[in-house]
């Protein structure tokens, strides 16, 4: 929303994405504004990162910023379904020192019902957006139209499909 660029977030758990609130990036990590030569897509990945996700042609770096310059700009949910929450702060992002470069794209997925860390950086941020749309048996509930009912990791193929298709 405060640019027109994605953000590349990175998850072990596709089944949280539905409940994401915020993204965390690493305030000292340099990240690179890059142009995908496939879709024309402007996309913010970590720079070391880079040669992990470039396909047979080269990434273009428009610019790079550290982390710091990122925190606080809003995006667009990844899905819809809590999109109120940026009432409460949703839909930002937030920097925290346990981001690496290790593995992922450098820039963290936050679903604070479902991660300790996640839960603990969102209030470190002031930001009171909490939703938990799953039961006690793992199924989605009704908030999550799309996945309601299903086991949380029943529906992981899913939701990639799904933001796939986006």
């Amino acid at each position: 929303r405060d640019e027109d660029a994605y953000l590349a977030i990175w998850t072990t758990t596709p089944w949280t994405l539905p409940s994401n609130l915020a993204v965390c990036v690493g305030a000292d990590i340099e990240y690179s504004l890059v142009i995908d030569p496939e879709s024309g897509a402007k996309i913010y990945l970590a720079t070391e990162r880079l040669p992990h996700y470039q396909g047979d042609s080269e990434f273009e770096a428009v610019k790079t910023v550290a982390g710091a310059e990122l925190v606080g700009k809003k995006y667009a949910p990844i899905f819809d379904y809590f999109e109120d929450m940026q009432a409460q702060g949703g839909f930002v992002v937030v920097s925290d020192d346990y981001v690496s470069t290790d593995s992922g794209t450098g820039l963290v997925h936050q679903a604070p019902a479902f991660g300790e860390d996640d839960n603990r950086v969102l209030r470190a941020h002031g930001i009171d957006a909490f939703v938990c749309p799953v039961t006690i048996h793992g199924e989605f509930t009704d908030e999550v139209p799309d996945f309601a009912g299903q086991h949380v990791k029943a529906a992981d193929k899913e939701i990639i499909n799904k933001l796939k298709a986006q």
